[in-house]
């Protein structure tokens, strides 16, 4: 009922709003061009100069590079790229991640479920499920779940409601804290700034293939010294394959408040929530007799999320600023499933006379951080040079309780039939850090950055481990961590420079690295974090906003990797033993190429053909290490890391012409193996090689009474049938096919 009504007054604002389509803007971008030493480009009392373009322009710029500096971070050396999401001709309504981030190269974009409901990508050898291996951010504010115990993102902003992506792999942890991946920053759009003393914004009514019914509308404007903005999303669907439901909602709202001429004040609050029902994993013949079936029928999976954020942004002088952001993530997620393998059919049991009792797991986040940076521009040699630093302290309280006893029932019902879980945890982390960076100009050429983080992480777990029997429930740790990294930079022109940058990087112990997955199982007491670097060297430029391009090398050492062994006692019994069982490294190449065609021909400005393609190659490999196969201990140096691809390659077209926009993306992703093993097939579909795929989209956009616009995307417009995942957890087990072709259709209007 709720989805039918804010469809309806979305379509109604559109309704109301034709009688105003003469009195519009015109078809043009008023474009700020302010001083960022805020890191907030949005203040009009940092107004200098006002350019005018014309929306072809706008075109041009999908993929940008960032500067040297930018608010209050140091960007030199970095590899970094920022998307505008308005721009791509991607589909957002459904966050389609290959789509969105098609222009950076090497992101593995996975396909869990194919609601879009949870971005989940990763690069240079790294696990994808739900972006755990970034330091993901919404307007520079940290949500992942529980960074240093339970990194999984599971709050993902609509891609409607966002209007650029910072992307700064690998050399982030620096600036940003831990995670090999590096750093993402979804920054939502905010009010139209060219309304003074007006209120703006958009709405999006979607409707596609598998029931399909998406509403997006932001509201926002400026009074006086005050700005606000805020928007409400709902999607909803029956999915590709049968048991695939879901319905999500997701709220934002902000306040800001400019309290002197250079300090401004705001409060800010995210929600998100919804139900999915999980249509489960699939064997090898089932995959092949059919990828569409479902045997799963009473498998649920539930988030809910929600951020309050207070900010303070102040310039204290010409060259010195700041931002202090004291933030709470509250949340918690819930499953009732029928956990088995594909091969175990959802039946009667003989023994109960009913339905099998499902499990019930639940977790509940509780995380509190107040994180201050600060920028100091200053003169040395004749030259402006940057120093940054922060501080940050962040304290999480992490509920997990696993094994309950749920009910016979077929809906989302997360009641125990008996008392108690198997598993009932309190996970405690304190973390305090610190880093310093500063930005050496050596000369008008070249420029060097060295940086050093040290962060002290105090971890404790207590609780109830009744499924296991354990002896030592009991985690407390106290350590200490010190990471280093130096960028340099080198211009070969004025459009043209060399780059390269060396980051140490950290990954702590995981939540679940500390809770046995087997009844014979012990957790080593000294077990240890994972400590590795980033390298990345490359070439990057653009001749006259003709070409850009960005080629690059790098280079991902992961130590200590987190395992199972095989073990006996003395008595002679068996057993699973969780320690670090061995080092990876990464490497490969990161290309970019973006030509605009028609800006080569005489005349050509008026109409806009960008034409592009992102190619990746990887090398991951096992340096040593051993893992468990059944009973036996198997060394696994030389083996493949799972979930990389051997090369992803993306390329696109976009032409524009008046007020049509068609886009077109092809991608094609390399060879996977799915486990340290390298195992080639296994009947149950939860292990084996993931073989290398293609998928074609489409989008098409009209824009016509200057206010709206009608969207037509086509998914898989081939209709493929391919997957990118197999799993053994709670989303299958077993092969999780991806969505085949379909269509969306959007109708929007912007006030």
């Amino acid at each position: 009922m709720m989805r039918r009504f804010f469809s309806v007054f979305s379509v109604l604002l559109m309704v109301l709003n034709c009688s105003a389509q003469t009195t519009g803007r015109a078809d043009s971008l008023v474009v700020l061009r302010l001083d960022t030493s805020l890191g907030w480009d949005t203040l009009l009392s940092q107004l200098k100069r006002v350019d005018v373009y014309s929306d072809g322009h706008r075109m041009q710029q999908s993929i940008h590079d960032l500067p040297d500096f930018k608010g209050v971070s140091i960007l030199s050396g970095k590899k970094y790229s920022l998307i505008v999401l308005e721009i791509l001709g991607a589909n957002l309504a459904e966050n389609n991640a290959r789509h969105i981030f098609a222009k950076v190269p090497g992101i593995t974009a996975m396909e869990l479920d194919g609601s879009g409901v949870q971005v989940n990508i990763a690069s240079r050898g790294l696990g994808p499920h739900r972006s755990m291996e970034f330091n993901v951010n919404q307007n520079g504010i940290n949500i992942n779940s529980d960074l240093f115990g339970y990194p999984e993102v599971h709050y993902n902003p609509p891609m409607e409601a966002v209007g650029k992506i910072e992307v700064v792999k690998g050399s982030a942890a620096l600036q940003y804290g831990p995670q090999y991946g590096g750093m993402i920053n979804y920054i939502l759009k905010g009010p139209d700034v060219a309304k003074v003393n007006g209120i703006g914004g958009e709405t999006n009514v979607s409707v596609g293939s598998f029931g399909l019914l998406s509403s997006y509308t932001s509201l926002g404007g400026e009074k006086g010294k005050w700005r606000y903005w805020g928007y409400f999303n709902y999607r909803g669907s029956n999915g590709w394959r049968p048991n695939s439901r879901y319905d999500f909602f997701a709220g934002y709202g902000s306040v800001y408040y400019q309290l002197f001429k250079r300090t401004a004040i705001g409060f800010e609050v995210s929600s998100m929530a919804y139900t999915i029902q999980l249509a489960g994993g699939l064997t090898e013949l089932q995959y092949a007799a059919n990828p569409r079936q479902s045997l799963r029928q009473r498998n649920y999976y539930s988030p809910d999320i929600t951020i309050p954020a207070f900010v303070v942004k102040s310039e204290i002088n010409a060259n010195t600023s700041f931002i202090l952001k004291s933030y709470f993530l509250a949340g918690q997620r819930n499953s009732v499933a029928f956990i088995a393998s594909p091969l175990v059919v959802d039946s009667i049991n003989t023994k109960l006379g009913t339905l099998n009792l499902r499990q019930v797991d639940r977790d509940f986040y509780n995380t509190f951080t107040t994180d201050l940076k600060l920028v100091h521009r200053y003169r040395l040699f004749g030259k402006e040079q940057v120093f940054s630093s922060g501080c940050k302290f962040s304290r999480s309280n992490t509920t997990r309780k696993q094994f309950g006893k749920g009910t016979v029932n077929s809906d989302f019902d997360i009641a125990l039939t008996e008392p108690g879980y198997g598993i009932d945890l309190l996970f405690h982390t304190v973390n305090h850090g610190v880093f310093l960076e500063n930005l050496f100009r050596l000369s008008s050429r070249w420029s060097i950055s060295p940086g050093l983080r040290f962060d002290n992480i105090s971890s404790k777990m207590t609780g109830d481990l009744t499924k296991y029997q354990m002896i030592d429930k009991r985690y407390d740790r106290n350590r200490n961590v010190l990471m280093k990294g130096v960028g340099s930079e080198f211009k070969l022109g004025r459009y043209m420079e060399l780059f390269s940058n060396y980051s140490s990087a950290y990954h702590p112990i995981l939540h679940s690295d500390l809770i046995p997955s087997a009844t014979l199982m012990e957790v080593d007491p000294h077990l240890r974090d994972s400590k590795g670097y980033n390298f990345d060297f490359g070439l990057r430029g653009k001749f006259m906003d003709v070409i850009r391009f960005d080629v690059s090398y790098f280079r991902l050492y992961y130590g200590d990797r987190i395992g199972n062994l095989t073990l006996l006692k003395p008595d002679g019994t068996q057993y699973y033993y969780r320690t670090n069982i061995g080092n990876a490294l990464t490497t490969g190449f990161e290309s970019m190429l973006d030509l605009h065609v028609l800006k080569l021909i005489k005349g050509g400005h008026k109409n806009h053909l960008n034409v592009f393609c992102t190619y990746a190659l990887n090398r991951a490999r096992y340096l040593d290490g051993t893992v468990v196969l059944g009973k036996t201990n198997l060394d696994i140096s030389g083996n493949k890391v799972e979930d990389v691809p051997d090369y992803i390659f993306r390329s696109g077209m976009t032409f524009k012409s008046n007020h049509i926009m068609v886009s077109v993306l092809y991608s094609k992703t390399g060879q996977m193996v799915s486990d340290a093993n390298n195992t080639v097939f296994n009947s149950n579909g939860i292990t084996g090689i993931i073989p290398s795929f293609h998928v074609m989209d489409f989008t098409c956009a009209y824009q016509f009474l200057k206010r709206y616009n009608v969207k037509v995307s086509v998914n898989n417009l081939e209709n493929k049938i391919y997957f990118n995942r197999r799993v053994g957890n709670y989303l299958g087990p077993g092969i999780l096919p991806a969505a085949g072709r379909s269509v969306l259709i959007s109708l929007g209007l912007k006030l």
